[in-house]
């Protein structure tokens, strides 16, 4: 018979993500419970990074069985930037090229904001709208000091740079 395994990937927080092999397949499989929607909007965001040229996996299937929503991707093997010897000139430099393809993707919003309570996340309307909600989350409760990240003045200067730059 066909050889068959499925291995649990870690570095995700939020989903379950699980590597399937059998023969020719080779996937990755994300699994959340009450997900299809945002599975559905990183499906899109993919296929438009993708058409733009941008180096993502192809996404397969999107779908939930019984509120259990999956996603099925292709497996793309990472690598280690010591492998690229001394090329991290050219790594960073295709970095670059990237990133410059997925700033030139056109969309209406930026981001979006998860509320569970509604059933779909919606858009936010501008690029600062979106960095001022994660930093409020990121801010809140002084967090930053209380880990020893940052001092307080380290901090007041950082929201006021911070806050200067959203304002543009």
């Amino acid at each position: 018979g066909t050889d068959f395994s499925a291995d649990r990937m870690t570095g995700g927080v939020v989903n379950q993500v699980f590597r399937v092999r059998s023969g020719s397949f080779d996937r990755v499989i994300r699994l959340n419970e009450n997900c299809l929607d945002v599975f559905n909007k990183e499906r899109w965001a993919m296929r438009c990074a993708s058409e733009a040229g941008v180096n993502v996996p192809a996404v397969s299937d999107v779908d939930e069985v019984n509120g259990l929503a999956y996603m099925v991707m292709e497996y793309i093997p990472g690598t280690s930037l010591s492998e690229f010897n001394c090329d991290r000139a050219g790594v960073l430099k295709e970095l670059g090229r990237q990133l410059k393809l997925i700033n030139n993707i056109s969309v209406h919003g930026f981001g979006f904001h998860l509320d569970r309570s509604q059933p779909q996340p919606k858009f936010t309307q501008s690029w600062s709208e979106l960095i001022g909600e994660e930093l409020e989350m990121i801010l809140k409760d002084d967090a930053l000091i209380k880990i020893g990240a940052l001092t307080k003045e380290q901090l007041d200067t950082a929201i006021a740079l911070i806050k200067e730059r959203l304002e543009w």
